[in-house]
């Protein structure tokens, strides 16, 4: 499974108010970044940015894509945004 962490900064405040699923989202610590499974077809991200889907290429060259195992570790990391302690 790969991932993408979208800066938060970058996302449409469109998507943020008219995506449901966007306030369940999981956000780093910090919440620079929003994480995401890396398995959408683009009309997915399409729909997901509604009227601002032209932003779509910029949006995914601005994002991180991990592996699962990059995020397993990195969840463990204390000095990681994304870690979750254990």
């Amino acid at each position: 499974m790969k991932f993408l962490a979208i800066p938060t900064d970058h996302i449409p405040q469109w998507t943020k108010y008219n995506v449901p699923t966007y306030a369940l989202g999981y956000f780093s610590n910090d919440g620079s970044y929003l994480l995401i499974d890396d398995a959408h077809p683009v009309s997915t991200y399409e729909k997901w940015l509604g009227p601002n889907k032209d932003i779509l290429q910029e949006l995914l060259s601005k994002s991180i894509r991990y592996s699962k195992e990059e995020i397993e570790v990195l969840l463990m990391d204390s000095t990681s945004i994304w870690y979750k302690g254990g």
